[in-house]
């Protein structure tokens, strides 16, 4: 089995890219949600 190590490379800084992007869009979700659903006193009583 004979993978492209440029293939391997591009797929891993794909997953870095990935991974950066969702961890830092993270805290924008959760307060969003806890806007919506939590009203004035937000989610604090969960």
């Amino acid at each position: 089995m004979n993978v492209a190590p440029r293939l391997l490379t591009n797929l891993s800084y794909l997953a870095m890219m990935s991974l950066s992007i969702g961890l830092n869009l993270l805290p924008v979700f959760l307060t969003t949600i806890g806007e919506l659903f939590g009203g004035e006193a937000g989610l604090t009583q969960e």
